[in-house]
């Protein structure tokens, strides 16, 4: 049971209940980055939850946002054939055509036992031609085939060229694989990722 009561400049909402969560589910409708802090005490012991919310996404001036690079890391060895491949090509087909913004910038990296770049020279900008160039390039490159190669692939995805104002760029690093071998050193090659860089694996293991 939820008891709330009212008090200068805060609401609170105690609980009679032991043992079980309490999810508290809410909606932004900031249009600033807003702070709030949580408080609670049990015998002589004190908690606080601090709560740092980004302002509504739609709301965000396009100069509110810093520019983006993706860098796309797909596995085409021989085990992604047929929809695992598919589906990586979705998932990068949606999230460029929706999802960037002006100066936003992108990279791809195809990978299995070697692997081929989009511009080896570095990240381009997202304009609608350039995103039209690499789906051509994906549909003559993009064959399933050998073995899996992730850590190799990490290795040239990090040492590629950025843009001169890369240190100021977010980098989302996409890796689209169906499974991972190498673990520890996987683990330590993206647990320090160049600064501003952002590791994110979209996986479906089947092993």
């Amino acid at each position: 049971m939820l008891t709330q009561t009212e008090e200068p400049g805060a609401s609170v909402i105690t609980t009679s209940a032991s043992g079980t969560d309490c999810i508290v589910e809410f909606a932004l409708t900031s249009a600033a980055v807003e702070a709030s802090m949580l408080l609670g005490k049990k015998d002589n012991d004190g908690f606080f939850l601090l709560a740092v919310q980004p302002p509504v996404k739609r709301l965000v001036p396009s100069d509110g946002v810093s520019t983006r690079e993706y860098l796309f890391i797909l596995d085409v060895s021989g085990s992604m054939t047929g929809y695992p491949l598919e589906l990586s090509r979705q998932l990068m087909d949606s999230l460029l055509r929706e999802q960037v913004r002006p100066g936003d910038s992108m990279n791809i990296l195809l990978f299995a036992g070697g692997s081929a770049v989009y511009n080896s020279d570095g990240p381009v900008l997202c304009t609608a031609a350039e995103i039209q160039r690499a789906s051509t390039w994906l549909d003559d490159n993009m064959r399933s085939g050998g073995s899996t190669r992730l850590l190799s692939a990490l290795r040239t995805a990090f040492d590629l060229p950025r843009l001169p104002d890369g240190d100021a760029t977010a980098r989302s690093i996409i890796i689209m694989t169906d499974g991972f071998g190498e673990h520890d050193r996987l683990q330590r090659a993206v647990s320090h990722p160049p600064l501003t860089t952002y590791v994110r694996c979209c996986s479906d293991s089947r092993a």
